[in-house]
């Protein structure tokens, strides 16, 4: 009798923890997203620079991103710099296809966020480097658009760097 009654707590416990999973979420499944309702992002551009890195860790040939103008702007100095094959639009979301040498390792090393929404990062003609001895690629966002760090200096100004890849 005493070791029913353990069993039967066991199995309402289990209940409980079973009908909390189904209003949480399955498992397996995104628990943000309700019913194919869209995830709100508020920083797209380390969304799609977190995206980027993790399907290139997984060796996936495409990744899809948020559409935005800087997003479009960042690809179009990537695919210029030869860090990505290329993307294209479809309507809210850009495909991207990465690129990998023949060993299999992705094209660039490391991809970083630098100005983010809480500290912003500024840098006058002056102030800017190649990062890594020259090897890496900054991009920068100037009052002249968006553009990688050579192409600011030969222009003579600074911007907000927004990332930085190697």
């Amino acid at each position: 009798m005493f070791c029913m009654r353990k069993t039967e707590r066991l199995y309402q416990t289990i209940r409980i923890m079973q009908n909390l999973l189904q209003k949480n979420g399955k498992l397996g499944r995104d628990t943000r997203c309700n019913k194919g309702e869209l995830v709100t992002m508020q920083d797209t551009i380390t969304d799609a620079i977190v995206k980027i890195k993790n399907a290139a860790m997984m060796k996936r040939k495409y990744v899809a991103l948020r559409n935005s103008k800087m997003v479009r702007n960042i690809l179009k100095i990537l695919e210029e710099e030869g860090y990505i094959e290329g993307y294209s639009e479809k309507g809210l979301s850009v495909s991207v296809k990465l690129k990998y040498d023949k060993k299999g390792n992705p094209s660039f090393r490391i991809f970083k966020r630098i100005s983010k929404p809480s500290l912003r990062v500024y840098k006058t003609v002056d102030e800017i480097v190649l990062p890594y001895n020259g090897l890496g690629k900054e991009i920068i966002s100037t009052s002249r658009g968006v553009m990688s760090t050579a192409e600011a200096k030969e222009q003579k100004i600074g911007g907000e760097i927004i990332c930085q890849i190697f």
